[in-house]
């Protein structure tokens, strides 16, 4: 498998599909029986409590329709608005404000930095006002967003597709880039990450490259995903970029002073270019739709790259939960992949070192935990392997 927590059973035209996480399994398949059997299985070695029907895992509310699956996180953001206090606050139509660019700063330190790690991450060591006032105007707007998710659509097309992008010397205190990456199966988002670069680029094109490259191993690691699951998808796979400097770079087979160090990362690329798995295509500024997270926009444009990516509003909210009628309204969701997939549910396996209160401090604690989750992985990986012989 592609992914160490996924676990996949295939008997003739039926799979099943299992993924773990701590003590809560996911469980989806093309054959109800299958499902029900595997259920068994697994409460007769671990004792599972069966929850039923998937409709809340990690934060993520998950509603069905004859259109598609939305994925939400408006109970989340409530809970995250009451913890600060902030129910009561106007909305913003955007994230942050024009032209905000934060930085590591040792005035206007706050009295109490723990009240707000969980609100930072970046800047959680020497958190100060600018960081709060940034983090509280980001509440704002996801008070007005909450309603806000993203649609997985029904379409029978499978194809996969994809953007990168990066933003140059981003950051303002180590003059790193920041990259960033999302990927599409027919039209719907499915994965995307931004990051700052490990390195400091001395180009755009360095900076663009680097994001293509972390694209580029994305993509093959999906695609294996996605053969790990029995979907063939098209290739090559489009890569949309829109620096012309790093689609010449990919194409050109010598090297030269531009690409001295970046030179691995060249290699890596073309090596998937040649073997047809990608396809580099040029798109314009535009029409690239990774400008949500390398730049800060306007509400507007915000708001139409966040269409662009799928994210539905509060009419479509609405819509789609007028179309939930019943369970069967889910089952046609998941038929652009297989071809009679049944429901997704969730089990919980009732193991004592799941519900055991780690202490971060403790650094033998910690080992124990990790020793008690690669058992649970590998006890059962063996027990679907017997199964299966």
């Amino acid at each position: 498998m592609n992914d160490y927590s996924v676990f996949t059973r295939g008997l003739g035209s039926a799979t099943v599909i299992l993924a773990v996480y701590v003590d809560d399994i996911i469980l989806t398949g093309t054959d109800l029986e299958e499902i029900t059997a595997l259920k068994s299985f697994l409460h007769d070695a671990f004792k599972i409590k069966d929850l039923g029907l998937l409709h809340y895992f990690l934060g993520i509310e998950v509603l069905y329709s004859d259109h598609g699956v939305l994925l939400h996180q408006r109970k989340f953001i409530h809970d995250l608005l009451r913890d600060f206090n902030c129910s009561d606050y106007s909305s913003v139509v955007s994230p942050l404000e024009l032209y905000e660019n934060l930085r590591c700063c040792t005035s206007d330190l706050l009295p109490k930095p723990e009240e707000y790690w969980q609100l930072l991450s970046q800047f959680m060591q020497q958190p100060c006002l600018p960081h709060v006032k940034v983090a509280l105007h980001l509440l704002r707007n996801l008070k007005g967003t909450s309603t806000f998710g993203l649609f997985i659509s029904s379409s029978p097309n499978l194809y996969l597709s994809a953007y990168c992008d990066s933003y140059w010397g981003a950051c303002p205190d180590s003059r790193r880039s920041v990259s960033y990456f999302s990927i599409f199966l027919s039209d719907s988002l499915i994965r995307w990450k931004t990051k700052k670069q490990p390195v400091e680029s001395l180009s755009s094109n360095e900076a663009e490259y680097r994001s293509m490259s972390k694209a580029v191993a994305e993509i093959t690691w999906v695609v294996h995903l996605l053969d790990d699951f029995g979907v063939s998808t098209a290739s090559p796979v489009p890569l949309f970029c829109d620096n012309q400097a790093s689609l010449h770079i990919a194409k050109n087979l010598v090297f030269h002073e531009h690409t001295k160090h970046i030179e691995l990362d060249c290699h890596f690329v073309r090596a998937k270019l040649a073997e047809g798995l990608i396809g580099l295509s040029h798109t314009s500024s535009a029409t690239q739709l990774d400008d949500l997270v390398t730049k800060v926009l306007s509400g507007a444009d915000h708001h139409l790259h966040l269409r662009k990516l799928g994210v539905r509003g509060e009419r479509d909210y609405i819509s789609l939960v007028d179309d939930v009628t019943n369970e069967k309204a889910m089952v046609p969701t998941y038929r652009r992949i297989f071809p009679s997939i049944y429901n997704i549910q969730l089990v919980q396996i009732d193991l004592q070192f799941a519900t055991t209160k780690l202490q971060l401090a403790s650094a033998n604690c910690i080992s124990h935990f990790m020793n008690k989750w690669y058992k649970l992985c590998k006890l059962i990986y063996n027990l679907l392997q017997l199964s299966c012989s």
